[in-house]
C-alpha cells in the first residue's frame, strides 16, 4: 500500500500505501527439534538460530528520514524533511505556492491482505474545528485550544435552507434568521462548511443574553472571505459583528478593519465639545444600537431622548431651548443645542475606544480575524499576526441589544446603516477573556495549515498504475 500526503499553508498532504497487513507481532518464534528440518530463503524476514526461527517485523511507520523505511524513501514535491524538528514540511516554494505533495514509499504486506486503518500524527490540530463545550485539547504537541471562557461557538455547518445555527459552546446562544434574510448555508468554507451572505439583506441574530455581555475581557474571532475587494473606494461600510457595546466592521473611509468598544463611564456623561455663538443646530442619529433624538422649542426644553426599541427615556436634560442636531463621529455621539443668541453649543458623549488595523485593503482570500480586549489593551490580529493595538483601561458598556452577525446597527465611525456583509463566514467564536498573541497565531494556523491524505492499494512492488482515492473511493475526496 502507498499513501500520498499534501501539506499546505492552506494546503494538503497525500500519502500512498501498498496493500499491507494490518500488523505483525513484535516477537513470534517457533522451536524445531532439528534445525535441518527448517529451510527459509528470505533472511530479511526471518532469523534462524539454535533451532529457533523468529519473524523480523516490518517497519510500517514513517517517522524519520530513513532512506529505506522513512520519508527519504518517498517522493517529495515542494516538501522536505526538517531534520531539526523531525517533521515533514513545505519547502519555501511550497509555502509560496500554498501546497506540496509527498508520496510515501511502498509498504509491502508480504501477502494479499486488507488495509483497514491509516493513522498519522500532526504536530498541531491542523484543519480541525474548535472544541465544543468549553473543552481544552491535549492531544497535540502544540496548538491545543483552551476554550475556557468560550460563550459562543458557531461552526456554521448547518444544511442548506437552515434558519437556525447551533451554538456548541454550551451556552445555547443559537443564531437565527428569517427565511428572506437567511444566508446560504452548506457552502464549502475554511473548516468544513460555512455561510454565504449576499450583502443585501442577509444576516444572523443571536438573542441578547448575559453570557454575551462583557465588561473587562473579550475576544471575537472568525474566518472571513469577501466577495469583492474592500478599501477606501468601497461604497459602504461592512458590518461584521455588532452588539452595540462592541463592534467589528470594515470602514470605507480608510479601508481599515475597526474594533470599537463602548466605555461604560463615558456612555452616560456629556461634555461640551464646542461652545457656539449661533442660535441653532439640528438632527437625529443611531449610536450603540439605540436611537437618539433632540427635542425642545422653549427655554430649558432642550433634551436628548433615547429609544431602545421598546421605550423612550431622557439621556440628557438640557438647559437651553432645544437639541436640533445629532451625529456620530469617530466613535462618539455629538449634538448641537441652542436657539437664542450665544446658546449654540456642541456636546459630545460616549467616546468609544477604537483600534484600527494597519491593513487598508482586503482581498477576496480567506482571512482569520481575532479582536481582543484584556481590560487595558485593545488588539487586532489578522491571519495570526498582531495588526495593531491601543492601550485603554475602562469597563465595556453592556446593553440589552441582540448580537448581529453579518451587519451592523450603524457604524460608530463613518456613518451608515445596515452595512450587510457580502461574503463567506466560518467558525465564529466569542470569549469572555482575551486570547494571547500565541493563541491568536494558533487559531490562524489551525485553519490555514492542513493535512489531507489519499491512498492506493497495489498488487505489485512498482505500484505505478493504480489511482489514489479518498474516503468515497474517488480521487475527488481526502482523508483529514
Amino acid at each position: 500500500m502507498v499513501s500520498r500526503v499534501r501539506p499546505y499553508s492552506f494546503g494538503l498532504f497525500f500519502i500512498v500505501l501498498l496493500a499491507a497487513a494490518t500488523g505483525y507481532a513484535d516477537s513470534a518464534s517457533w522451536t524445531f527439534d532439528d534445525p535441518a528440518n527448517y529451510t527459509f530463503s528470505n533472511s530479511d524476514r526471518s532469523e534462524v538460530a539454535s533451532g529457533v526461527t523468529r519473524l523480523t517485523p516490518l517497519d510500517q511507520t514513517d517517522n524519520d528520514n530513513d532512506s529505506d523505511n522513512g520519508f527519504d524513501a518517498g517522493i517529495h514535491s515542494d516538501t522536505e524533511w526538517d531534520t531539526g524538528n523531525d517533521w515533514l514540511e513545505l519547502t519555501e516554494t511550497g509555502q509560496a505556492n500554498g501546497s506540496g505533495d509527498f508520496t510515501s514509499r511502498v509498504l509491502d504486506a508480504g501477502g494479499e491482505v486488507s488495509w483497514e486503518t491509516l493513522t498519522w500524527t500532526p504536530q498541531a490540530p491542523y484543519c480541525k474545528e474548535l472544541p465544543d463545550s468549553a473543552q481544552t485539547e491535549n492531544a497535540y504537541a502544540e496548538g491545543n485550544a483552551d476554550m475556557t471562557g468560550n460563550t459562543l461557538l458557531l461552526h456554521l455547518n448547518e444544511a442548506a435552507g437552515a434558519t437556525s445555527f447551533s451554538d456548541t459552546s454550551g451556552n445555547s446562544n443559537d443564531a437565527s434568521c428569517s427565511a428572506s434574510t437567511c444566508p446560504t448555508a452548506e457552502i464549502d468554507a475554511r473548516l468544513d462548511t460555512g455561510i454565504d451572505l449576499d450583502g443585501t439583506d442577509d444576516f444572523l441574530t443571536v438573542s441578547d443574553a448575559a453570557s454575551l455581555d462583557f465588561t473587562s475581557g473579550l475576544t471575537i474571532e472568525f474566518w472571513l472571505k469577501l466577495d469583492t475587494t474592500f478599501d477606501d473606494n468601497s461604497d459602504y461600510n461592512i458590518g461584521l459583528v455588532d452588539k452595540g457595546g462592541y463592534q467589528l466592521f470594515l470602514d470605507k473611509s480608510d479601508g481599515k478593519l475597526k474594533f470599537s468598544l463602548a466605555d461604560a463611564a463615558a456612555a452616560t456623561t456629556w461634555s461640551t465639545s464646542y461652545d457656539g455663538s449661533a442660535d441653532t443646530m439640528e438632527s437625529l442619529a443611531v449610536f450603540d444600537g439605540k436611537l437618539y433624538a433632540g427635542q425642545g422649542n422653549d427655554n430649558g426644553e432642550g433634551d436628548v431622548l433615547v429609544f431602545d426599541g421598546s421605550s423612550w427615556s431622557t439621556s440628557h436634560n438640557g438647559s437651553n431651548n432645544n437639541f436640533t442636531s445629532l451625529a456620530v463621529y469617530n466613535g462618539a455621539l455629538y449634538t448641537g443645542e441652542g436657539r437664542g443668541n450665544g446658546d449654540g453649543d456642541v456636546l459630545v458623549t460616549g467616546g468609544n475606544e477604537v483600534v484600527a488595523s494597519s491593513e487598508t485593503s482586503w482581498s477576496t482570500d480567506w482571512h482569520h480575524v481575532a479582536a481582543t480586549f484584556d481590560g487595558s489593551t485593545l488588539a487586532l490580529y489578522v491571519d495570526g499576526t498582531l495588526s495593531n493595538s491601543e492601550s485603554a483601561t475602562f469597563t465595556i458598556d453592556t446593553n440589552d441589544e441582540d448580537l448581529l452577525i453579518g451587519k451592523g446597527y450603524g457604524s460608530q465611525m463613518a456613518g451608515g446603516s445596515g452595512e450587510q456583509l457580502p461574503g463567506l463566514l466560518d467558525e465564529l467564536a466569542l470569549y469572555n477573556e482575551a486570547l494571547s498573541a500565541s493563541e491568536a497565531t494558533d487559531r490562524y494556523e489551525r485553519g490555514a495549515l492542513c493535512l489531507q491524505f489519499q491512498v492506493r492499494s497495489c498488487d505489485d512492488a512498482a505500484c505505478d498504475t493504480e489511482t489514489f482515492i479518498g474516503p468515497d473511493g474517488t480521487n475527488a475526496t481526502f482523508l483529514w
